[in-house]
């Protein structure tokens, strides 16, 4: 089982020790071969506390091996809607009307040992 993600839009998180964090959206990519199967996925969950999380979007990887796994959120608070993609292809947008754009938080989250690397982050 492995997973790496970012959450997104994040504020009031108590401790980062829970599978939450704060009030944020969590962007995954994860397999886990004993749950579905040796496919990857990239799924978007929906946290409301340090340990409260709804899955709310997922999607398969485009690519069989996601160790350097290009993947890139746009947040557009004005059309109430979250895109991901990877690769540069189209993964899923998931369309909410409850963004934080001003949320100032993004935490890194992963399972084992994990290198992010061009972490940008943009805000307009």
């Amino acid at each position: 089982w492995v997973g790496y993600g970012v959450h997104l839009l994040a504020g009031d998180a108590e401790t980062a020790q829970g599978y939450g964090y704060g009030d944020s959206y969590l962007l995954w990519v994860t397999r886990d071969p004993s749950y579905q199967t040796n496919r990857g996925y990239v799924q978007l969950y929906r946290s409301f506390n340090d340990v409260r999380m709804i899955q709310v979007a997922s999607a398969i990887l485009p690519v069989s091996d996601f160790d350097e796994l290009e993947t890139t959120v746009y947040t557009n608070s004005d059309e109430g809607e979250i895109q991901v993609f990877l690769e540069g292809r189209y993964a899923f947008t998931f369309p909410t009307d409850d963004l934080k754009s001003t949320a100032p938080e993004v935490a890194l989250r992963a399972l084992g040992p994990v290198t992010f690397t061009n972490l940008t982050v943009r805000g307009e």
